[in-house]
């Protein structure tokens, strides 16, 4: 059985533009293979991404880069959710401005996403 912390460790390490940051605090550059990566700015409409892997050579890179909103980030994408200091704080580290009752709202769907999620899994063969 999946519980919220297996789903979150499999699926999402978090970084921030222009900053690149891994969930370890530690520096990273968009690796030159991925369509993330370009020399024009790219105007991005949220500076969170998720990863997929990282390679060491003379810097840490990331590959397999998506980009995900905050939705993504409530929904899937953290474990603790403050209201700090005015604004919706995930994990200690992710702020996002927002109101706090919609984050509420917004978390109030995880449960019923993880049980569907983890039904679909038993049920392979309906699909």
């Amino acid at each position: 059985m999946f519980s919220h912390s297996d789903l979150t460790d499999y699926m999402f390490n978090i970084i921030e533009k222009p900053q690149v940051l891994t969930t370890e605090s530690k520096a990273a550059l968009i690796h030159k293979t991925s369509v993330n990566c370009s020399n024009m700015d790219q105007g991005f409409p949220y500076p969170f991404f998720v990863f997929g892997e990282k390679i060491r050579t003379r810097a840490v890179s990331c590959k397999q880069m998506s980009m995900v909103t905050p939705l993504h980030l409530l929904l899937f994408g953290s474990t603790k959710v403050d209201w700090v200091d005015g604004v919706v704080r995930l994990d200690n580290w992710i702020n996002l401005d927002m109101d706090p009752e919609v984050a509420s709202m917004i978390l109030a769907l995880r449960p019923a996403l993880e049980s569907l999620v983890i039904r679909a899994s038993r049920n392979q063969s309906r699909f």
